[in-house]
């Protein structure tokens, strides 16, 4: 089953986004060793009518949960996705010049 992984929204640490190759999505808490589908579930479905209820209305059907869980702690993308560092602004505004008396941009109300 081959499985591509994205960085989840919530930004958690122990959780990975997995899309299936049938197109499914599914999000796999590494730390418990759980598998929630995304999706229509049923009304009655465990996921969504109990606290912490697993998926009992099939859309798990033909998911090897353990090995889905064992690829994602090895291959998952797991927190915050990267992001690039901001970059420092190049060109300084004409409306601010060097400081006479401390030699920087320093807006001229500098105690130096």
């Amino acid at each position: 089953m081959a499985t591509t992984y994205k960085y989840p929204l919530n930004s958690a640490s122990n959780e990975t986004l997995a899309i299936l190759d049938d197109g499914r999505r599914c999000v796999v808490n590494t730390q418990y060793g759980t598998v929630s589908p995304l999706g229509k579930h049923s009304d009655t479905c465990a996921q969504v009518t109990r606290m912490g209820g697993r998926c009992d209305c099939g859309l798990l059907d033909g998911i090897n949960v353990i090995a889905i869980v064992a690829d994602a702690r090895k291959n998952g993308l797991r927190g915050e996705a990267p992001r690039q560092a901001p970059r420092p602004a190049v060109n300084i505004p004409e409306s601010k010049s060097v400081c006479p008396r401390c030699h920087t941009y320093c807006n001229g109300d500098c105690q130096a």
